[in-house]
């Protein structure tokens, strides 16, 4: 056996207690924590790839390649050649009816493209005028607890990513949000809601380099109460900060990163039915620590792994939905691996397969798993 894989191997052995460890440290009541995800989700989340995903989320800061105009989009200004980003998935979010206290269950399918297109020479470098990146992504699901809540939506994106220097880059992406969210009891409907995502990137050596984020989420929503015969609009906000970097290592490429996040939503509505009623006067914050690891390419296979903590507290400040406030105590685990394919065109470079898994509760069943298709040319 050789040494790159017996040190494989040992670091193996070593994350399992680190995989196998959130079905026992997730402490939070799970009534509450499984509408307070559902709540958190419908705020402005923005598309991770695959290998954010298997690491993670360590890796968003110092993203590379087409994702980065949803990840970081001064990621972008790095790129040498056109790429195609797709990946399809799933997700799946488990806990107890806030009513019946039945089990209760939310599970939705979802897919992203993401294309980045460098302009001008690239050969001394950065591309000259920087680089252009384009996302879309479209989500679906069904919960099957006494609101039955349908989520179903898009996303599309621009950004923009530019070197300032050889060392430094900067970038802006712009989301629109089209979703909506329909329960038996009210309709939430965006029409104008927006994601600004500033970032930058400094790649201080071939060994270590470090980037952040500041995300600011604004816009309205029509909403519409079934059960009272009442509209109006909702108004949810977000800021968000994140600050994180890569270090090359003899095993591969460790990552750390950390993030807080603050969401907030009001509305006009003077009286609403009884039951989850998104949109109106509730608040969060969210704290979260990333670490994974990039390990280096065993021939075709490059495999990853990574763990974070978060915790949430949030609080719902109309009355009949006062007592679902609470709070997210989470330590997770993820695993993936990037698959290398021979070039099938000659003018392709060749292209790739990421796989990966993010484990938010073995327990409860908070699982997401996507593969994705990443080709250069």
């Amino acid at each position: 056996m050789t040494e790159k894989w017996t040190k494989h191997l040992c670091f193996l052995v070593g994350m399992l207690p680190a995989l196998l460890l959130p079905a026992h440290y997730l402490v939070a009541d799970s009534l509450d924590d499984f509408y307070i995800q559902q709540v958190l989700d419908r705020y402005y989340t923005s598309s991770t790839d695959v290998k954010a995903l298997s690491l993670a989320r360590a890796s968003v800061p110092v993203c590379d390649g087409a994702a980065c105009v949803s990840n970081n989009p001064a990621g972008l200004a790095w790129m040498k050649e056109n790429q195609l980003y797709a990946d399809v998935g799933a997700s799946s979010l488990r806990g107890y009816d806030q009513t019946t206290g039945q089990p209760a269950s939310q599970d939705t399918t979802l897919g992203n493209g993401m294309l980045g297109i460098p302009l001008g020479d690239t050969e001394s470098g950065a591309p000259a005028y920087g680089t252009l990146g384009f996302g879309y992504a479209r989500y679906q699901g069904s919960t099957n607890d006494s609101v039955g809540t349908i989520p179903d939506g898009h996303r599309r994106t621009v950004g923009y990513g530019y070197a300032i220097s050889p060392s430094i880059a900067l970038g802006y992406s712009f989301t629109f949000y089209d979703d909506q969210l329909n329960t038996r009891q009210a309709d939430h409907h965006s029409h104008a809601r927006f994601l600004h995502i500033f970032g930058f990137q400094h790649r201080v050596s071939d060994e270590f380099e470090w980037g952040g984020t500041f995300q600011l989420g604004v816009g309205q929503a029509d909403a519409e109460d079934y059960i009272l015969g009442s509209d109006g609009l909702a108004r949810p906000r977000e800021y968000f900060y994140q600050l994180g970097g890569r270090y090359g290592t003899s095993l591969g490429d460790l990552y750390l990163t950390g993030r807080f996040r603050h969401v907030e939503a009001e509305s006009n509505f003077e009286e609403v039915s009884e039951g989850v009623f998104t949109g109106g006067e509730e608040e969060g914050s969210e704290g979260e620590i990333s670490l994974g690891l990039e390990l280096d390419p065993l021939g075709f296979l490059t495999p990853r792994f990574g763990a974070r903590y978060r915790y949430v507290d949030y609080t719902f400040h109309r009355e009949n939905t006062r007592d679902l406030s609470g709070s997210i105590n989470e330590l997770a685990g993820s695993i993936g691996a990037s698959i290398a394919l021979p070039a099938f065109w000659t003018s392709l470079e060749a292209p790739r397969i990421d796989i990966g898994a993010d484990f938010g509760d073995f327990a409860r069943g908070w699982i997401e798993g996507r593969g994705a298709f990443i080709v250069s040319f």
